[in-house]
């Protein structure tokens, strides 16, 4: 029976539990739901708590350290939330909420919520993890990750000349750093949304330089931000129609550069979500990658997933009927058809929950900074998400900073960053030119290449 309001008006959300009191716990235990997500082990709020951070996986954490996990473990259609109620509400009792998201639309069927009980914090979210991965259906089974990446030496400003320049670099270290694949990053594309038109820093488009990558036996990786779309862009001026709206028809804006900052050196304003519940949309992405996949890509690294994740009762979609998760997941099933099974795929700025069973990888911090407090992100969320690590997919603390000049960090603090990030066991990759770069620090990132057996701290 369809769930609803008084009046007749449809729920957003069915809680399971409401205000349940908890005894015997003082901390709680958050799983991220995307990246930043403040994960880790918190002492129970008093005044305020961010609920989007308390979602799929959280675990109430007794003094003993005796923990009780609770997640649904069916992420196909709807979000959950386990909100946590600050006790300056309550008048100091610890409440809970259980929920589904349900979007506004009729459920004919909700996911249960399990409740399990270990005597260790970690092992109780560990083991929670691993029954989500299982009905998930997620595979671990691709070797970890060790790559090199454009974009945190060269930002967007690499050229297809450059990357020539930077590959002979490369071969010419010996023994040679066996990194596996080199991955160019954003700023190829003229235009967000043009991902397969030359632009200025690679004049004849991305192939002969993918061509060039794999001539020197190297895998071939590529970024793409395949929800973006700029209003200068060529896909933009021919299909306005495509882009996601709010409630009141006018496009969700997701970035706007309305003074000298552009997004990548572009001329666009504004950058818009295409709305993948048009098949007209679906299928121009499939084309991309497709043409991907044939230039012989075989890694994907795919930002900005999130602007997907707009709620379908806060957007005006082509084609409604399905909740946010529904339309995400549909789309991602067309990734992974396009790109091949046994393409890595590395999932940035992205929601967790419709990402399961699809990302080989995902970046779970925010982007690191040559200083040592660029790197508080990366702590933080490595260890409040260490028990999803190859368990989900392979984590993704960002690029390890091996360079010494152009750099503020002291060779101590570089040294704890690379092998902090290296003990991990989850995706290893730099942006530093290995040939410009003091030996003793080529030699650390050597020693963090993985072997055939996956190690998780």
């Amino acid at each position: 029976t369809p769930f609803v309001k008084n009046n007749n008006q449809p729920a957003y959300f069915v809680s399971i539990l409401r205000d349940a009191e908890v005894k015997n716990v003082s901390k709680i235990y958050r799983t991220p739901t995307q990246i930043m997500g403040n994960g880790g082990i918190v002492d129970w709020p008093v005044r305020k708590m961010d609920y989007s951070s308390c979602g799929m996986l959280t675990g109430l954490v007794a003094d003993s350290g005796e923990s009780v996990a609770i997640a649904t473990r069916d992420f196909n259609r709807y979000n959950s939330y386990i909100n946590i109620i600050p006790t300056e509400r309550n008048g100091g009792k610890k409440l809970l909420e259980a929920c589904i998201a349900t979007e506004g639309l009729p459920p004919t069927s909700l996911p249960a919520f399990y409740f399990t009980q270990n005597k260790s914090a970690f092992t109780a979210m560990q083991s929670e993890a691993n029954a989500i991965a299982t009905f998930m259906k997620v595979k671990t089974d691709k070797k970890q990750s060790y790559h090199w990446c454009s974009w945190y030496y060269t930002y967007y400003h690499l050229t297809a000349s450059m990357l020539s320049d930077y590959l002979k670099g490369f071969k010419s270290v010996q023994p040679e750093v066996p990194v596996q694949t080199i991955q160019i990053d954003a700023g190829y594309q003229p235009h967000a949304g043009d991902w397969l038109e030359p632009g200025e820093k690679f004049p004849n488009g991305i192939e002969p330089s993918i061509k060039e990558i794999l001539g020197n036996n190297y895998k071939a990786g590529i970024w793409i931000g395949p929800y973006m779309v700029g209003n200068k862009s060529k896909v933009y001026k021919a299909h306005p129609d495509w882009v996601l709206l709010k409630k009141d028809g006018q496009p969700i804006i997701n970035m706007s550069f309305y003074g000298e900052d552009r997004l990548w050196g572009a001329m666009d304003e504004e950058i818009y979500t295409l709305d993948t519940s048009n098949p007209e949309v679906m299928e121009y992405l499939r084309q991309v990658f497709r043409a991907f996949k044939k230039m012989g890509i075989s890694f994907f690294k795919t930002d900005f997933m999130l602007y997907g994740a707009e709620t379908s009762d806060n957007v005006k979609r082509h084609t409604p009927g399905k909740t946010s998760i529904e339309y995400q997941r549909d789309f991602f099933e067309l990734i992974r058809q396009e790109i091949g099974p046994d393409a890595f795929w590395l999932g940035c700025i992205a929601p967790y929950a419709p990402m399961l069973g699809y990302a080989d990888g995902m970046r779970i911090s925010a982007d690191i900074t040559p200083k040592w407090e660029g790197g508080t992100s990366m702590f933080n969320e490595s260890k409040g998400a260490q028990h999803i690590n190859n368990v989900w997919w392979q984590n993704d603390p960002d690029a390890i900073i091996l360079r010494s000049k152009y750099s503020n960090l002291c060779a101590a603090e570089a040294r704890s960053l690379i092998l902090w990030i290296g003990m991990l066991g989850g995706v290893i990759n730099t942006s530093d030119l290995f040939y410009e770069i003091p030996k003793e620090r080529t030699a650390l990132f050597r020693f963090l290449e993985p072997g055939n057996e996956k190690i998780t701290a």
